[in-house]
């Protein structure tokens, strides 16, 4: 479901954020219909700790706020400017937000006697102004215009039917974008939240195919993952040739893309043979779990890119590499402490007095990789198959003559083997003194 929703402590608070993320958690979990799952959250009322879709209206704190997340997240329309005046470039016009706004001008929220927590419901009576002209908004919708609402309905009702017809042009394909995106670093609208006239699909006619499935399967997530997953686009090489080289929009070979914050941490975590301390979170709570960026801080995250999640704009997350990442790899507290603690699986290995090369070789992605002075060739990201009694390759002294790499520092392979074993067997001699 990518990001739907925006929550930390500081809005939500923090049983509401446990309460909330749990839900969304379940939700992903038991493939719950994206359909389902977007209605839940818009009809959200009551408590928000026995209701916790109603905390989609805590970070959704007034009328415009509501517009402003529910078109962002549904619609993949950004109207903030629209709130003023018509939008400049774009079809939204003024009207059309207040219009919008009176789908969610009568949801109201009051504190009740328990710590932190709020009531969601509707009056069934507050209207909304149109700022400019003064006009009382009739609540409107995309390629229907305005409608009436029976008085004792609740409105938001009628805007999740309309919102949730696999009918809808702009649900499927926004959730579709999505779940693309998440798989290719990018969305054949990019960025996904920002549909619009002068910003269209890279792909038209996959886009509308990817919705038309997506709909069609009952708006299940695992239905559509599949389908990409399967699909030769999706398992096309990383390795570029003289036609795709530098082509970026069309999907047509894989490119490298960042771990995110949270799933670089679990996996140095893994790597090391350790578990993160998450304060009162319980033991073995991984990053990616957490249900909040603000419940507790943790410096590696930030520097990574960790968002504050107080927003549903999928700009919030930092997706590009910069020098605060490289020097908190290279000289960071995080990594620094891990790399001394005793538990570590190769402190553990080398006080045992297992050899510097055997912890190497157990360690390595692959089982048979080459100890200090040789190497195994990989070509496109493939391990290339060696029988018993193939001949290693040596690595080359450095790049070719006319590489512009030639007058950086160029290690090859075997002196950094060399140096990892040298470094193991230091730890060694350390811990037996």
């Amino acid at each position: 479901m990518g990001r739907p929703v925006a929550h930390d402590c500081q809005t939500v608070g923090n049983e509401g954020v446990y309460k909330y993320h749990r839900w969304v958690e379940q939700a992903i979990r038991t493939n719950m219909p994206y359909d389902e799952f977007a209605r839940a959250l818009l009809i959200g009322s009551g408590s928000t700790f026995a209701e916790p879709p109603a905390n989609f209206y805590r970070t959704a704190t007034d009328m415009n706020e509501c517009v402003e997340t529910v078109s962002q997240v549904f619609l993949g329309a950004r109207l903030q400017c629209a709130k003023c005046h018509n939008h400049p470039f774009e079809r939204w016009t003024q009207d059309n937000y207040y219009g919008l706004g009176a789908f969610f001008q009568r949801v109201q929220r009051r504190k009740t006697q328990r710590p932190g927590e709020m009531f969601v419901y509707s009056d069934g009576a507050s209207e909304v102004t149109q700022p400019r002209t003064g006009r009382t908004m009739r609540p409107w919708l995309p390629h229907v215009g305005e409608i009436s609402v029976p008085a004792d309905e609740d409105r938001r009702q009628v805007f999740a039917r309309w919102l949730a017809n696999p009918a809808n042009p702009f649900f499927a394909k926004v959730e579709a974008n999505r779940l693309w995106s998440q798989l290719f670093a990018r969305g054949i609208v990019d960025p996904i939240d920002d549909f619009r006239d002068s910003n269209p699909p890279t792909n038209e006619r996959l886009l509308d195919a990817l919705a038309k499935d997506f709909a069609d399967s009952g708006f299940d997530h695992k239905h559509l993952l599949r389908t990409i997953l399967s699909s030769r686009t999706y398992q096309a090489d990383y390795q570029t040739n003289a036609f795709n080289e530098g082509e970026t929009s069309y999907f047509s070979h894989q490119e490298p893309r960042l771990l995110s914050a949270e799933q670089l941490l679990d996996a140095l975590n893994q790597a090391v043979g350790l578990t993160q301390n998450f304060g009162g979170l319980p033991a073995g709570t991984k990053a990616t779990h957490l249900p909040a960026p603000d419940l507790v801080k943790v410096e590696f995250l930030k520097v990574f890119g960790q968002p504050e999640r107080s927003t549903v704009c999928a700009c919030e997350r930092a997706d590009d590499s910069n020098l605060g990442m490289a020097i908190e790899l290279f000289n960071g507290e995080l990594i620094h402490e891990k790399l001394r603690d005793a538990n570590n699986r190769f402190r553990k290995a080398a006080s045992a007095g297992r050899p510097a090369e055997e912890i190497i070789r157990e360690n390595s992605q692959d089982h048979s990789v080459a100890l200090p002075g040789q190497i195994v060739p990989e070509v496109s990201g493939q391990k290339e198959s060696r029988p018993e009694g193939a001949v290693i390759q040596t690595p080359p002294a450095g790049p070719p003559e006319n590489c512009p790499l030639k007058k950086h520092h160029y290690p090859n392979a075997r002196e950094w083997l060399k140096a990892i074993t040298q470094r193991i067997t230091r730890m060694k001699t350390n811990e037996g003194s």
